[in-house]
């Protein structure tokens, strides 16, 4: 019944071949450090359980069934019907979908009510994205098919497919844009490095076991990087002294013999703190139900030097032309107004296919001034190895994956736009144009041009999801009909624990509650599958930025969950822990001491397992024996449960 088969939650540990007492729930929090419950809406959450559910192989079926019988009032009896008959197979749901999805929707001649407009938004995205068992090979082959079309559509262009945009009036406006955004010339080492950090994810080459937490990447040497970025890590790891200072000590304990002031001394350090590796790794990451996204795993300081570029250009875009790519809010807007403004100038959306994997070597060549193209290749990985170990030249200068990608991918989309908005005699307006990676929005008359200019560069506009007419508009992660909001909701897998349950639920009661569309028999059958599983009921306010948290309930008052025990490790190094820090600038005079210690305070991060993490403040005094730390804040991402 509801689709859930009974789990067993937990067995009395044996001792001595004696059942041992459970203990008991207050015994069971006495245990859990501090820091180890999530605070909510002031309440601690405090029943522990195991979290896995299993669910029968029909479930997301039964909910589509459930679905059409909440909506079918709201779609044609027609459509209706084809959803109907097509809810015991989803490769037949997708096609009879297709049939509400926003091309269709853009091109009808009538005008949908909100609720019919909400329902086809639904009803067409809510498996767009789901993944059931038996998938995972052919949506990974899937993705590396593509990455493998990619590489031969950049191939094309850097043989031959640029001789048309080299003879054309547009590439000396798109250079000149380039030019006017990052400068002719590489800027000094302090600006092109201030944001320089490492990345939140796994790295290639680098041996982690501590996982893949910042502190774990600079205490864990030797860091990987290529052969041609390797002088430009040297020269980022001699710019910040505590970071050798810290290298030279660790290479002295290690060695046992006083190093700091040899003259061999610099190049055994980097002999011993830097591994070349000839590329990146692809691997792939969840897209939607039929394929994956392929991304690459980059080196270590490749990975940070790259960041250090994205920082950069992105400071760059938004002084000289507005465009912030650090917020996706402009977009979105221009997109609501566009699906209801009919003027020559209001706002199309264009969105690309594989356009983080579409950026040729060539076109960079042409665009970027040479010390900028010598610096961006140097940076990038020039080979990858695929999943069943084959190497990959690349034809491209960089994929996902790589640290300044989005910045550059943005920073050559809008010198397109620049191109077409001067060819065109028009003025560059930052009311009306955004650029957020691949989502570009921009003046509905310039649209064929800023197309016809992209396909010229290389690139492949993605006509599927790109509105240039019509009452919709899609950029960003909103779609919009007629400025009232479409966005479905994106079922990603079968449920395997309760967390996943409760998001399924009360993304469903969300959209439910901002449409005023009654989902009562399918919320009805979610919340019973939640209680069948054997946790009870767990109810409390809703908070739509946690929907896996608990259940929805808008009457309830009081909340329950699932505590979780956290594994936090402090730095177990305290001068590894320092490069973690946004130290107070220093007197001019001022010299590194690794036998006196540190002075300054700021900010460290502890580390803690696979991307758990609080944050913390220290304070090092002159004789710095130890650092004094305090917790001020605490936020986890992505929680393990016990």
């Amino acid at each position: 019944m509801n689709g859930v088969k009974p789990v067993r939650t937990g067995v009395p540990r044996k001792k001595n071949g004696k059942p041992e007492a459970k203990p008991r729930n207050k015994s069971r929090r006495s245990k859990l450090p501090a820091e180890s419950c999530y605070k909510m809406h002031g309440v601690r959450r405090m029943k522990r359980a195991k979290a896995r559910v299993t669910l029968t192989k029909t479930w997301h079926l039964r909910v589509l069934s459930r679905l059409i019988d909440d909506c079918a009032w709201t779609i044609p009896s027609r459509n209706a019907a084809k959803l109907r008959a097509a809810c015991s197979d989803l490769d037949l749901w997708d096609e009879a979908a297709k049939e509400l999805s926003l091309k269709k929707m853009n091109s009808i001649d009538h005008i949908l009510g909100t609720a019919e407009a909400a329902s086809w938004g639904l009803l067409s995205s809510i498996v767009k994205k789901l993944k059931v068992p038996g998938d995972t090979a052919k949506c990974a082959n899937a993705a590396i098919e593509d990455l493998r079309k990619a590489e031969r559509q950049c191939s094309e262009f850097n043989r031959s497919g640029y001789k048309t945009l080299e003879s054309s009036h547009y590439l000396p406006l798109m250079k000149e844009f380039i030019s006017k955004t990052i400068g002719e010339s590489l800027p000094s080492a302090d600006q092109l490095w201030r944001s320089a950090r490492h990345g939140p994810g796994a790295v290639c080459g680098q041996v982690l076991t501590q996982g893949c937490s910042k502190y774990a990447k600079y205490s864990e040497p030797p860091y990987s990087v290529t052969s041609h970025a390797r002088k430009y890590a040297v020269e980022l790891i001699r710019s910040d002294e505590r970071w050798m200072v810290t290298l030279a000590t660790k290479l002295q304990t290690r060695k046992g013999e006083l190093m700091l002031n040899s003259p061999e001394c610099e190049s055994v350090l980097w002999e011993e703190s830097l591994i070349n590796v000839p590329g990146n790794r692809i691997t792939t990451v969840q897209k939607d139900r039929s394929k994956d996204r392929p991304i690459a795993i980059e080196p270590t300081l490749n990975v940070m030097l790259q960041l250090g570029v994205d920082g950069f250009v992105r400071k760059r875009l938004k002084k000289r032309w507005g465009l912030n790519l650090n917020s996706q809010v402009k977009n979105q807007e221009l997109a609501k107004a566009g699906s209801v403004n009919p003027n020559p100038d209001s706002p199309a959306t264009i969105d690309l296919s594989m356009a983080s994997d579409t950026v040729s070597l060539r076109i960079v060549k042409m665009l970027f001034p040479a010390e900028w193209y010598e610096y961006l290749t140097a940076l990038r990985s020039p080979s990858g190895t695929l999943p069943d170990g084959t190497k990959v030249r690349y034809s491209k200068l960089s994929s996902m994956g790589n640290g300044a990608t989005f910045a550059i991918e943005s920073l050559i989309f809008s010198a397109v736009v620049y191109a077409v908005v001067k060819n065109a005699r028009w003025r560059w307006k930052t009311a009306n144009i955004a650029v957020y990676g691949d989502d570009l929005v921009l003046p509905r008359v310039l649209a064929p041009d800023v197309m016809f200019l992209l396909r010229m560069s290389g690139f492949s506009p993605n006509i599927e999801k790109s509105f240039t007419k019509g009452p919709v508009r899609e950029s960003c992660g909103t779609d919009w009909y007629r400025a009232y909001p479409v966005r479905g909701v994106f079922l990603k897998g079968i449920p395997e624990d309760i967390m996943d349950l409760f998001h399924a639920h009360n993304a469903l009661w969300l959209w439910s509650v901002s449409h005023s569309i009654p989902l009562d028999a399918t919320l009805a059958y979610l919340k019973a599958a939640i209680v069948s599983s054997g946790f009870g009921a767990f109810t409390g306010p809703a908070d739509p930025e946690r929907t896996d948290q608990y259940l929805f309930d808008p009457d309830a008052t009081t909340i329950k969950g699932v505590a979780k025990r956290m594994t936090h490790r402090d730095p177990s190094d305290f001068m590894w822990a320092t490069l973690l820090a946004s130290l107070s600038p220093l007197p001019e005079n001022h010299q590194f001491d690794p036998l006196k210690g540190l002075i300054g305070s700021g900010t460290v991060f502890t580390s803690a397992t696979r991307r758990e993490w609080h944050y913390v403040t220290y304070t090092v005094q002159p004789s710095a024996a130890r650092s004094q730390v305090n917790d001020h804040q605490r936020e986890f991402s992505q929680l393990e449960m016990v």
